[in-house]
């Protein structure tokens, strides 16, 4: 953290102009004895000054030359001191000691410092914890140092934690983990002093759109508006204002170039609109879903709170210096739909770490079983396993599949209604939940496959979803199979890196031929070939990092 050492030296500089003074006051009373023994602390503390520049690696031998003229002033002072005119002696150290000063503002490099706005961060688990903390671990590579604002514990029912993940935290990173009391089902009492500058916090952004305000002010006279407003955007409403008073509180805004917020969950991005409007500096939002235009939302457009919350959305996208999608479809859809000016919004996906598979050998051989497997979270509606349940009932009834040989794993999280899918038709016996792994071992699990299964449903509203899953699979060389919009966003990278298949989820037939087709491969132990780092390179997570710093220094010329 070499911005922070540079600040620290510089404020120790401060304390020796300040001895120059208390040297003056001392000779002016002939008080030699404690000028001599202050001459000798400026010396120490001089050298103090040049150990910690030897710390920071940094080749800056003009600075330690000054440092070392001043010490040989210091010292030629201290041998004949009583024949110095106090005034005179003072301006010449101030002299020789500014020269160094200079010297360490000019030429000590300093990296930018971005301070991110993750509430998901390790150890907390769950895909969109990846994204952030690959770029927290990549973006010293271009830069920027980071420190990062998360919460300390999960929301009430996220499960998922993954300690092995904190190790890829560099150790230049400084992370501030929240509580956040609502969100982990704590009962807590809000007095009316801090319901008011919660609803400020909020209110504040909305303060130049009438009709906005109108509609705060609309919900407030409903039967549950407090309530409401109180968890708008999102629950965690509350810990954001809390992050932004801790941030002006505890932190030094001034020591950061730039904030940068990802949601979900949303209210993230009003921290960083907060400080944006506050202090003016420059303000990257991270959208990983869309709010209004997300297909698991599903509020009806004449719903109040859908239009206040297309108030907010509109007003943040427009107030950030810039803002990234995962997703092309997304992106367009907020030029289109919101009028984000171009120039504004760029794409990044998410992807995959190299650094991941450093361990994970590509395998030999085929596993004693036909692997079909999910990773991640099935939580959504349109997230049935039916297809392939159904497409796996006909290949063995046909014969052409031998059940015995056959598992379907699902390794994360499955909801209810896919759990009573399974015992409906019958498939416990080749059924396996693995439930949440270390992300390494799901990387393991997923090489050793023989198909890898991405799910998000046929309607055209999924276009822009890309699960962030769909790049581990790309570098996992295993062949997807994609039950997802045929014009869809991840239908398209499928299609470009030869990685596999998209298909409706009324393709019954093509289903069991894509699963056929795999499965006549394992029993003759073919072995898939390793993917082409060539062709999927382009989302590796370090690529991707480099282009959040172009973004980051584009921005803060601004």
């Amino acid at each position: 953290m070499k911005k922070q050492v540079k600040k620290q030296i510089i404020e120790i500089i401060k304390t020796l102009y300040e001895a120059h003074k208390r040297l003056s006051a001392l000779l002016e009373d002939q008080s030699l004895d404690a000028a001599f023994s202050l001459i000798c602390d400026c010396q120490d503390t001089a050298i103090q000054i040049g150990n910690i520049i030897d710390e920071t690696e940094s080749n800056i031998d003009k600075t330690i030359k000054l440092l070392e003229d001043y010490c040989e002033l210091l010292y030629t002072s201290s041998v004949n001191i009583s024949e110095h005119n106090p005034s005179d002696l003072e301006k010449a150290l101030n002299q020789n000691l500014s020269y160094a000063e200079e010297s360490v503002r000019s030429d000590i490099p300093t990296p930018h410092t971005v301070l991110m706005i993750a509430y998901y961060f390790p150890p907390l688990g769950g895909s969109g914890v990846y994204r952030s903390l690959k770029f927290a671990k990549y973006l010293p590579l271009y830069g920027w140092d980071v420190e990062v604002i998360s919460a300390k514990n999960p929301p009430k029912g996220w499960n998922f934690a993954d300690q092995s993940l904190t190790l890829e935290i560099p150790d230049s990173t400084i992370v501030h983990r929240l509580p956040d009391t609502l969100c982990q089902g704590d009962r807590v009492e809000f007095d009316a002093k801090r319901v008011n500058n919660v609803f400020e916090f909020i209110r504040e952004l909305l303060c130049t759109d009438r009709e906005a305000l109108s509609l705060v002010e609309k919900v407030l006279r409903s039967n549950n508006g407090i309530k409401d407003l109180l968890t708008f955007p999102d629950s965690c409403l509350p810990w954001s204002y809390d992050a932004a008073q801790y941030i002006e509180n505890s932190l030094d805004i001034t020591d950061y170039d730039a904030v940068f917020t990802t949601s979900g969950p949303y209210s993230a991005h009003i921290i960083g609109a907060y400080l944006k409007r506050k202090y003016g500096i420059s303000w990257i939002a991270d959208y990983r879903d869309q709010w209004t235009g997300n297909p698991l939302v599903g509020n009806s457009k004449a719903n109040i709170m859908y239009k206040l919350l297309l108030k907010l959305e509109t007003n943040l996208l427009k107030l950030a210096d810039h803002n990234i999608c995962v997703a092309p479809s997304a992106c367009n859809d907020y030029i289109a739909r919101l009028g984000v000016p171009q120039n504004k919004i760029s794409v990044i996906t998410n992807g995959y770490d190299e650094d991941d598979y450093k361990d994970i050998p590509f395998p030999s051989d085929r596993g004693e079983k036909f692997t079909i497997t999910f990773s991640g979270i099935l939580y959504a509606a349109s997230q049935t396993l039916e297809p392939i349940t159904q497409a796996l009932s006909q290949l063995f009834s046909d014969g052409l599949v031998d059940r015995s040989n056959v598992r379907l794993q699902v390794i994360g999280s499955v909801d209810k209604k896919n759990e009573d899918l399974i015992t409906s038709c019958g498939f416990d016996d080749i059924f396996e939940f693995k439930g949440y792994l270390a992300h390494k071992e799901t990387l393991r699990n997923n090489v050793n496959s023989d198909i890898l299964l991405m799910i998000t449903g046929n309607d055209q509203i999924n276009k822009s979803w890309i699960p962030g899953k769909l790049f581990d699979y790309l570098r996992s060389g295993r062949p997807i199979l994609s039950l997802a919009p045929k014009d869809g966003d991840a239908a398209d990278i499928i299609q470009k890196t030869g990685s596999g298949k998209t298909l409706s989820f009324g393709d019954i037939s093509g289903i069991k031929d894509f699963i056929l087709k795999e499965y006549e491969k394992w029993e003759h132990r073919e072995i898939p070939a390793p993917p082409d780092i060539n062709v999927i390179s382009n989302y590796e997570r370090k690529s991707l990092t480099m282009q959040l710093a172009d973004i980051l220094d584009v921005n803060i010329q601004i």
